[in-house]
């Protein structure tokens, strides 16, 4: 079986699984950051939202915090939509800014953002769920740094497949059962 293949049976028995295909009436936003993980993301997901007829769009911020590297990834997210006829919007915050502003460290502050503005988008779309590309490998990392900052048993749950980021609105994380 190819790695395509097998992303793609976890990806579905996923969805099967968590129930996430009930979430995803209304449409989707897929978060985009450019990595392979999401670009993983949105190839299974444009397959299964086409086929079961569910709106869908790409959505990429830009957090201000890699220079021309940040600005390639953003082109790459546009072309790669372009390509696949897929609808792009993309965003830009100064999250070092934004960080030193709040006393917070840039990956968490990245992370308020990323979901506040995926939230804010999703919504005036009308979607019920935004799609991100956590793995296992990104589960694990969680769970290690939760338990190493004395998070107790509650560190022990990681990252959820599910998650409801606001009334109606959920996070739906279908590649967690994969390693990178």
């Amino acid at each position: 079986m190819s790695a395509y293949a097998h992303a793609r049976e976890c990806f579905l028995a996923a969805l099967s699984r968590e129930r996430m295909s009930d979430r995803l009436s209304g449409g989707a936003l897929v978060a985009l950051s450019g990595g392979k993980d999401s670009v993983l993301l949105l190839s299974l997901f444009a397959e299964y939202a086409r086929e079961k007829e569910i709106p869908f769009s790409a959505f990429h911020l830009n957090h201000g915090i890699r220079g021309e590297e940040a600005d390639t990834d953003e082109l790459f997210c546009f072309s790669l939509c372009l390509t696949l006829g897929i609808p792009f919007f993309s965003a830009h915050s100064d999250v070092p800014a934004l960080a030193k502003a709040r006393g917070e460290g840039i990956e968490e502050t990245a992370r308020r953002e990323r979901y506040a503005l995926l939230t804010a988008k999703a919504r005036e779309m009308g979607y019920t769920a935004v799609l991100t590309a956590h793995t296992a490998t990104d589960l694990a990392e969680t769970v290690l740094l939760q338990a190493m900052r004395g998070g107790g048993i509650r560190a022990l749950c990681g990252i959820p497949p599910v998650r409801e980021l606001e009334n109606g609105l959920f996070a739906l994380r279908p590649l967690l059962a994969l390693t990178q």
